[in-house]
């Protein structure tokens, strides 16, 4: 990756010098090149990719999450309250048994919405570096460091790896002890035992495959080519 990109500015250094310019102007043009290539297109490319699609504010999202837990809350008590108000002094709706699977109920309707909250904030993140990642291909440095930080694994595709191994957990965690509290069973020695357990595999979390390199190395290689191409018939011209 480092060499073809190096490979990217020395044709391009060839090209300008193949246009048969001075020395100064073949500095200007580099240095013009290098801050629109470095600097302004991939800060071009994430400011559109954000304009096109919006992230949701982190701030809301915590607040809507919020305001369903709450709707569910309210949702129990008017249930509770139009049991009472039909039933008079009958007292509360089944034994504490059932009282618990109402709760239950409660808080799963409760992270059902929230999860439909979270679930559209994360598309419309997904929608913006896909786009992002289109645009992209405009600028060989942003695609020589996706591919970069792709292979040291650091980069998105390991991040979002890691973030469905967790909620992947949670899941787990939660769907472990709804099916004992349902059934109204306690935990037993051999259920501490089996308790779900998270584990970080970093070969499954790492880099996509270098067979997944392809795309930003052609993204880098083509304008190279197109570059050395323009240098080798301007050197040409200045030979004749």
């Amino acid at each position: 990756v480092v060499l073809l990109y190096g490979l990217f500015w020395a044709a391009l250094a060839a090209a300008v010098d193949g246009l048969g310019r001075g020395s100064a102007f073949n500095a200007l043009t580099l240095i013009g090149a290098w801050v629109a290539i470095t600097m302004i297109l991939p800060a071009a490319i994430n400011s559109l990719a954000a304009f096109a699609h919006p992230a949701p504010s982190r701030i809301e999202m915590v607040l809507a999450a919020r305001a369903a837990s709450t709707d569910a809350d309210r949702a129990r008590d008017a249930s509770l309250a139009r049991y009472a108000q039909e039933h008079g002094d009958a007292g509360k709706p089944g034994g504490p048994q059932e009282m618990t699977l109402r709760r239950l109920a409660t808080q799963e309707a409760a992270f059902q919405r929230v999860e439909a909250i979270v679930a559209e904030h994360d598309a419309q993140l997904a929608r913006q570096r896909d786009m992002a990642d289109r645009l992209g291909y405009l600028s060989p440095a942003y695609l020589t460091y996706q591919a970069m930080a792709d292979i040291a694994g650091s980069g998105e595709a390991r991040y979002r790896a890691f973030l469905d191994r967790i909620r992947a957990f949670h899941v787990d965690w939660r769907e472990f002890f709804l099916s004992r509290a349902k059934a109204g069973a306690s935990l037993t020695a051999q259920d501490y035992a089996a308790m779900p357990k998270f584990t970080q595999a970093d070969e499954e979390l790492m880099a996509r495959p270098p067979a997944g390199l392809a795309d930003p190395l052609i993204g880098v290689a083509l304008p190279m080519l197109i570059l050395a191409i323009f240098a080798w018939r301007g050197f040409r011209r200045c030979r004749i």
